[in-house]
């Protein structure tokens, strides 16, 4: 599941050019690329040694972290709780595919530990198939919409072969009312090559009722299967290296490392690609004609008002400024503004580490409400400073003039 112990220490404390520590480190030129020739390194207990002959001028946290990644003690420590933690995982995943219901099934395949090669980085053969496992919720009758999304979106299960246009007509099925839906059937058909269906599954989008990205559903589940596995205690050295490494300021726990793994796994899959739509209401690439040019905003919108994912409104608010006009510009402007100021402060808040309830948070009420609550801890306000205008210059430029830059 993690890095050998000495590899992944050493690469959060340093790779990240000191973002563990209170101030990164300032290194030249010369300085980075031989940085970068430690990473190189095939031999992970060599990392560490390699980086210590560069003599850098190191934060306190990255002097302790080197220290702890040339501790055999710590890696050894780290390797028994790695391997009880995966030991849990797998007896749990077999648990749940036993009960062969398909949201069992599909959770049993997500959260199986999945052994590699360290040479080919390839999945070894193993006791359980998960494969197998997702083969058969897919299967179910009716559909799991769940199941059909994750396959839509991409293969996450090692030796699965997925079939996207398949798990598209089992969701437009069972959930054809969701824009969501509809969306992933606009990037099929322009796949495809076909427009005139991307037309038409563009004005059922703007028709549909609501917009269900089941971001949320994805990330529950994950949280729950996981935590629902008897984990072995941890150990105090992974404790307080693990901690150490978030920047959680204090030992880690089995609830910070669920916590951490179910996100990653989640921001992983719930996000499908937007390249279709954007293609298809791209203001500039063709004559649009009114109708189109409608639709594109009615559904643009129902995309920018989801706060299960940040990125939902940061790929449709600048679209939405292209798109409109006059007063209506002006309010998508506003949202942009105050969207990107979310974007650009949330690293800020997070100065003393995510604690382990903020995926919770995101699964209860969306991303962009875990993080004004991860901001308000922090004493970082929700809105923007009246003079305050976005880093990125098209950004910048569309809230200050309504179109992009030139290029």
């Amino acid at each position: 599941m993690l890095r050998p112990l000495c590899g992944w220490i050493a690469l959060a404390a340093l790779w990240a050019g000191g973002a563990v520590a209170a101030q990164p480190m300032e290194l030249t030129e010369a300085e980075q690329a031989a940085l970068a020739a430690c990473f190189q390194i095939e031999d992970d207990a060599a990392v560490p040694a390699c980086i210590e002959d560069l003599q850098l001028p190191l934060p306190p946290e990255g002097r302790e972290l080197l220290a702890m990644a040339s501790d055999t003690g710590l890696q050894a420590a780290h390797e028994r709780w790695q391997q009880g933690f995966d030991a849990a995982m797998l007896d749990h995943a077999q648990t749940l595919a036993a009960r062969g219901d398909a949201r069992s099934l599909l959770a049993a395949a997500l959260i199986v530990p999945i052994r590699h090669d360290e040479a080919t980085e390839q999945p070894l053969p193993d006791t359980v198939d998960p494969a197998a496992w997702f083969d058969t919720a897919r299967a179910v009758r009716p559909a799991d919409p769940l199941v059909a999304w994750l396959e839509t979106t991409g293969c996450m299960v090692p030796r699965l072969t997925c079939d996207a246009n398949a798990a598209i007509a089992r969701l437009l099925q069972v959930d054809g009312d969701n824009a969501a839906v509809q969306w992933r059937a606009i990037n099929a058909a322009l796949d495809g090559g076909d427009e005139i269906a991307a037309r038409t599954h563009l004005r059922l989008a703007a028709q549909a009722g609501r917009f269900q990205p089941y971001a949320g559903d994805l990330l529950t589940l994950l949280l729950e299967s996981h935590n629902a596995a008897p984990l072995p205690p941890m150990d105090a050295d992974t404790a307080r290296v693990v901690g150490l490494i978030h920047r959680l300021d204090r030992p880690a726990t089995n609830a910070d490392v669920v916590a951490m793994l179910s996100a990653a796994q989640w921001a992983a899959a719930a996000l499908p690609a937007m390249a279709g739509v954007m293609q298809l209401c791209d203001p500039d690439g063709r004559d649009h004609d009114p109708k189109l040019r409608q639709d594109c905003i009615a559904f643009l919108a129902k995309v920018a008002a989801d706060e299960s994912m940040v990125t939902f409104p940061a790929i449709a608010l600048p679209r939405l400024v292209e798109l409109t006009h006059g007063p209506q510009r002006a309010a998508w402007q506003s949202q942009l503004r105050d969207h990107t100021w979310i974007i650009e402060q949330y690293a800020s808040s997070l100065a003393g580490g995510a604690d382990a309830d903020f995926p919770y948070r995101v699964a209860a009420d969306g991303e962009l409400e875990a993080i004004r609550h991860q901001m308000q801890d922090s004493g970082i306000p929700i809105q923007p400073p009246a003079d305050w205008l976005p880093r990125n210059p098209r950004t910048r430029a569309l809230v200050t003039t309504g179109r992009a830059p030139a290029g």
